[in-house]
């Protein structure tokens, strides 16, 4: 049990460290632009206050953090190429000791999706009962 947490501290870590490395790829003009935009919504969605799928729904509430951020990353990272992702992994390091913003534009984007949501499903709901 005990070499199961320490190995998903690891991974935790890690995940930091890629996404303070993303955020320098953002600031990066050597960054492909489709790759830097890509970026900008997986860090959005990652630092945003509120999840697509709520984490108070058991189960789901937890996959988008456990798949989709890391799945984001992964797909970023493979789009930028490698001597430049050393870079930004090596920025990464020296500024890991502070804390990354909140997102107010994933804050936003999250919280349209779901009027969004709502709104087609209360359309719905009353077209079905009309």
């Amino acid at each position: 049990m005990l070499h199961f947490i320490t190995q998903i501290k690891k991974w935790a870590t890690k995940l930091k460290l890629n996404l303070v490395a993303l955020y320098y790829a953002t600031q990066s003009k050597e960054t492909p632009i489709r790759v830097k935009y890509f970026s900008i919504l997986v860090l959005a969605y990652a630092l945003s206050p509120i999840d697509l799928i709520p984490d108070f729904i058991p189960v789901l509430g937890y996959l988008d953090d456990l798949l989709l951020v890391p799945l984001g990353i992964w797909l970023a990272i493979k789009w930028i190429p490698k001597p430049l992702w050393q870079d930004f992994q090596n920025q990464a390091i020296v500024f890991t000791h502070q804390k990354l913003p909140a997102s107010k534009l994933g804050l936003w984007l999250v919280f349209c999706i779901w009027a969004l949501v709502i709104v087609m499903t209360y359309d719905f709901w009353i077209e079905l009962f009309r």
